[in-house]
This record gives structure tokens, sequence and C-alpha cells, in this order.
């Protein structure tokens, strides 16, 4: 499964959001016996990429779920894919994975 979210959401907003995509995916795609699906964990910059991504998954056949939150006036924060395995990964291939890196710059240091 392989999840994007916006990078331009708060540090915090980035995990909330991420989890809610997953959430929802995993009650469209899995049934209750299935095996722990691979999680992947992406970043794209802006609500309009994030629509753009739902554009080019759907034009390739990989279902997923779009999640809006309702306490930002609905807008979309973050999507996850149905799992997927081998070939069917490289589609995905086109988005970063999130690293630490882009959290430590935007992390206040902590003094004491």
């Amino acid at each position: 499964m392989y999840v994007l979210v916006r990078t331009d959401l708060p540090v915090l907003q980035i995990a909330v959001q991420s989890v809610h995509a997953a959430i929802e995916a995993t009650r469209n795609f899995l049934l209750a016996e299935s095996e722990h699906p691979h999680l992947v964990l992406c970043g794209v910059p802006s609500a309009q990429r994030l629509l753009d991504a739902a554009d080019y998954l759907f034009l390739r056949g990989v279902r997923h779920t779009l999640f809006r939150e309702p306490d930002r006036n609905n807008e979309p924060t973050a999507l996850a894919t149905e799992p997927l395995c081998g070939e069917r990964r490289a589609v995905l291939d086109r988005f970063r994975c999130l690293t630490s890196n882009d959290f430590l710059s935007r992390i206040a240091p902590v003094t004491t």
C-alpha cells in the first residue's frame, strides 16, 4: 500500500492525514483475513499535486482512496492505494519516499 501525503501540511498533520488515508484504504481494499500489506509513505507538495496523483493512478488502473479532511473544509490531504505487488508497484516510482530529512528542518530545536 502506498500513501501519498501533502508535505505542505504541518508535520503532525502529515502523520495524522497519512493514517486517515491508510485506514480508509484498508476499509475499502483489504479483507479481514488479508495479509498485512507493505506500507510506503511518499510526499507530494500540494493539494493540486495530490489531485493530479489521484488522476494519474486512476488512469493506470490503480485503485486508491483520496482522503478529504472534514476539519480542513474537506480539502484533499492524502491518498492510499490498494496493496500493490511486483511490477504493479512501478507506476508509483515517480513519487518520492519521505525521509527524516523532510521533517528535521521543520521541527524546532529543543533548547534546555
